[in-house]
């Protein structure tokens, strides 16, 4: 039988930013999927003692749904309105949340993402790729978002960007 994962136990503590790397196509997303019970094992079992937040990686086929800014923000989070100032906040990015989702970048969209993901307040905010299709000075606000020591949040993210990882693990 082929397995993706076999006999692996994973435990991250409160406050841990913990990175996890390897080849494209090796399972990394699938892993964030399971931990965070987006995906459920065929065999065995997973634990999950807190709340967390899967960011998924930047899914550009939004760019061919003619669905509002209000309407995406709206899927993944009721209280829409809030999403706009948490996204000014940590970015300094400003949204018309009635133009089409299609109209903003990849870095956007994952700015947008990541304001979502806040706003959830979970214990663990799991990142898949986050810094794909941001530019040089999201990265760094990324970076020292993650680095804040008022933040709560524990991490566990998946990355090719060795800068990032360097500054953030």
């Amino acid at each position: 039988e082929d397995y993706l994962f076999k006999d692996i136990k994973i435990t991250v503590k409160k406050g841990d930013r913990t990175a996890i790397v390897g080849i494209n196509g090796s399972g990394k997303s699938t892993l964030l999927k399971i931990l965070t019970g987006e995906l459920k094992l065929e065999e065995g079992d997973t634990t999950i003692d807190c709340k967390a937040y899967y960011v998924p990686q930047i899914d550009l086929d939004v760019n061919e749904e003619n669905m509002t800014i209000y309407e995406y923000i709206s899927k993944y989070y009721e209280e829409w309105w809030e999403v706009p100032s948490e996204l000014e906040k940590l970015f300094k990015l400003q949204i018309d949340t009635d133009a089409l989702i299609k109209t903003l970048s990849g870095g956007e969209l994952m700015k947008l993402n990541l304001a979502i993901a806040i706003k959830h307040n979970p214990d663990v905010l799991i990142l898949d790729e986050p810094t794909n299709h941001l530019d040089v000075k999201s990265i760094n606000a990324l970076i020292n978002f993650i680095k804040n020591p008022s933040n709560k949040y524990t991490y566990v993210i998946v990355s090719h960007d060795v800068f990032f990882m360097n500054s953030v693990i």
